[in-house]
């Protein structure tokens, strides 16, 4: 009997499950009091678990609807040391099917300035192409991307990158 204790006891320290607890309260002879303590620890453990299990599956429902765009990428720039330069992107556009560039993937660097997002990111297409908001030297021309005009900070850059 000695035996079957000790392992017991280990087990109450390794996986403390509600058998355990069961246990404590039928061999220990604990309290009515805090035997109502042990059964409110658990509610409250499970309605806990409730709320995450609730939580994370509504922000799996949320990312789904925010998953990135298929085909696009933005990555940023790798200095010669080897670290990242977040200053300047590198971006890749899939042509829009049915459109003139279906099929293609065109190159688009981003570069931002020191006070982004106070300022917008200049957006250019290497090597430049034929399109109604692009410049001949490859400059996009969106209102969003004008600090001037239509550039709010709250822009992000895959909504830029989708623009």
């Amino acid at each position: 009997m000695l035996r079957f204790n000790s392992v017991f006891f280990f087990l109450l320290h390794i996986v403390p499950t509600f058998s355990n607890l069961v246990y404590l309260l039928v061999q220990k002879k604990l309290t009515y009091f805090v035997a109502v303590g042990v059964f409110f620890f658990f509610f409250w453990k499970l309605i806990n678990i409730f709320i995450i299990l609730t939580l994370s599956i509504l922000s799996q429902k949320y990312s789904q609807k925010n998953l990135p765009l298929y085909g696009f990428v933005a990555v940023p720039t790798k200095n010669p040391d080897g670290t990242m330069n977040l200053m300047n992107w590198e971006c890749a556009i899939p042509g829009k099917k049915g459109t003139p560039w279906e099929g293609g993937l065109f190159k688009l660097r981003m570069l931002f300035k020191d006070d982004y997002p106070s300022s917008p990111p200049k957006c250019k297409f290497e090597p430049p192409l034929f399109h109604p908001n692009v410049y001949p030297s490859g400059t996009v021309c969106l209102s969003i991307l004008e600090e001037d005009k239509d550039w709010r900070p709250a822009i992000t850059i895959k909504q830029k990158i989708w623009a």
